[in-house]
């Protein structure tokens, strides 16, 4: 009975994962006429589950480890797993919430903790997305690229604006 629950579980909470990440949800507009992209339920959910687990096996090592006669191959097993855990926590934490964009009108606003940049979406050199990492890049002509999560709330909307500011271009 018990692995049915496991089960049906599972099957709930990946049915519900499916449904917030498919839900378009639009940039904050802030009262200055910013719209801002901001991470969404998903992303900060994919965050505390990622570090929970880091810190669960971060526990069983630090508590010892495994007792069984295989210990040895079921420890190294916890170090892949600590340190798999520990990427993905990273690398969503430096796509989700490393970067603030936000744009008003043509232009572009890109804030990290050590400085902000503005560009005008014409200096936009290329537009690249990644689906299977659920990653964005802007190139820029003058500026280092700047990568972004596509699950942030509104990156469609900006992926949009671009296409139509580089579509008026020429």
């Amino acid at each position: 009975m018990s692995i049915i629950a496991g089960l049906i579980g599972a099957v709930a909470s990946v049915a519900v994962s499916c449904f917030v990440a498919a839900r378009p949800a639009r940039a904050k507009l802030t009262p200055d006429g910013w719209h801002l992209l901001l991470p969404g339920p998903l992303l900060h959910c994919l965050l505390i589950g990622t570090m929970a687990m880091l810190a669960l096996f971060g526990f069983i090592m630090l508590s010892g480890g495994s007792t069984r006669p295989d210990a040895e191959q079921q420890n190294a097993a916890f170090y892949f797993l600590i340190a798999g855990f520990g990427f993905m926590g990273f690398f969503i934490g430096w796509a989700a919430y490393w970067t603030k964009i936000s744009w008003r009108g043509s232009i572009l606003r890109l804030r990290t903790p050590r400085k902000t940049v503005e560009h005008d979406l014409s200096a936009i050199v290329k537009f690249a997305k990644y689906d299977s990492l659920g990653l964005a890049v802007i190139y820029f002509k003058d500026h280092a690229p700047v990568y972004f999560s596509t699950w942030l709330k509104g990156a469609s909307e900006l992926e949009a604006k671009i296409h139509r500011a580089h579509t008026k271009k020429g």
